[in-house]
This record gives structure tokens, sequence and C-alpha cells, in this order.
């Protein structure tokens, strides 16, 4: 299995203390619900960094916007991170 890979030279590299983090928490970070699919959890996404915005936030070419060149599994990536450094700074809901 690559993730034992992946972890294992994280934890020689990086840090002994490197976790897994699961969809699950992601999930119910973002969205308060674990039944939630990525469309919900790109519009929570949208909501906190771009409300207002059009097209997902993504904007134009001549006009980008916050989200400008996410495409598919950059929206997951970017809900980890943002999940992860809200659990760094102690937040424990996204909507603060």
């Amino acid at each position: 299995m690559w993730i034992g890979r992946f972890l294992e030279k994280a934890t020689e590299w990086i840090s002994p203390d490197v976790d897994l983090i699961k969809r699950n928490p992601v999930k119910v970070h973002h969205c308060h619900s674990a039944r939630a699919k990525d469309s919900n959890i790109i519009q929570a996404l949208v909501d906190r960094f771009a409300p207002g915005q059009k097209n997902h936030g993504k904007g134009t070419k001549a006009e980008p916007g916050f989200f400008y060149g996410f495409k598919a599994d950059i929206w997951q990536a970017m809900a980890l991170a943002v999940y992860a450094a809200d659990m760094a700074d102690g937040v424990t809901d996204a909507t603060t």
C-alpha cells in the first residue's frame, strides 16, 4: 500500500509525529455532515474564502478570483490544508 510508504518517508524526512487525516473529519469540519459530497465541500470553501464571487470564486483569466485555476483534486487538497490549519489554530468549526 502506497500510503504506508508515504507515511514511512514522511516520518523519516519530516517529523516522527506525522498523522494520517481521513476524509470524514474533513467533511464534518467543513460541512457539518459526514454525508457531504465533493460539491458540498467546494461550496463550503467558496462560502468561506470567496463569498459572492461568480463561478465558484474562480473568476476569469482577465480577472482571476481566489480559486482561479482550481480543478479536480486541488479542491480536496485545499479542504485538507484548511482543515489542518484550522486544527493547528484551535479552530473547531469552519464557520468561525
